[in-house]
């Protein structure tokens, strides 16, 4: 993994002790099983509510959104098994690619560079049909409750990962939409959350 030339933030995430004998999350856009499994929390702006989840193998992130948004992420990750930090995108579909390199991201909704994605998956936004607009036919769709996205460390590799975050279509109090970024921006500058991942026994 290399060294970015970034600040470090640790991830300021508060433990419960689980209350039921689940085994792990399942990706199904729903947030309610972390505290059950006694996961990690933090709230984020705009009320946004932040788990995080581990056993050896996988890793699961949860992002409970407000009532009445859409929470499209992009998600910046760099990690041990990775030779350069890799951007990972949700909305109605996945995509992944190096952050360095956006050309090398879908331009177009056809693009056969979607679903090129490896040892990492989560919900997708809900298409519920279509609907008329004044550029034509669009999709329509449906607000979500949570933004769940599930890694495998066989593919970024256990120890100190780094990631920071954009969700967007975040409906705040103010009725206004917003986009939230974890960790915040830093004038120009945009910071990087450490998350220490389990290592497999032996």
């Amino acid at each position: 993994m290399r060294n970015l030339p970034t600040a470090l933030i640790a991830l300021g995430l508060a433990y419960s002790a689980p209350t039921l004998a689940l085994s792990t999350p399942m990706v199904d856009g729903r947030c309610s099983e972390y505290a059950e499994l006694g996961a990690a929390t933090q709230t984020l702006e705009q009320n946004v509510q932040f788990w995080l989840y581990q056993d050896d193998d996988y890793l699961w992130l949860c992002l409970a959104l407000p009532e009445m948004s859409y929470g499209a992420l992009d998600l910046a990750l760099d990690a041990p098994r990775l030779d350069q930090p890799r951007a990972l995108h949700v909305s109605a579909q996945l995509g992944e690619w190096p952050l360095a390199s956006p050309e090398q991201a879908p331009q177009s909704p056809d693009s056969p560079l979607w679903w090129q994605i490896r040892g990492w998956t989560a919900n997708t936004m809900r298409v519920n049909g279509s609907e008329q607009t004044e550029e034509g036919l669009k999709p329509r769709f449906l607000p979500d409750e949570a933004r769940e996205i599930q890694f495998s460390k066989a593919r970024f590799g256990s120890g100190d990962w780094r990631i920071r975050l954009d969700l967007n279509g975040i409906k705040g109090s103010d009725g206004l939409w917003h986009t939230v970024q974890y960790p915040p921006a830093e004038g120009d500058e945009r910071p990087w959350a450490a998350i220490s991942t389990l290592r497999p026994p032996g």
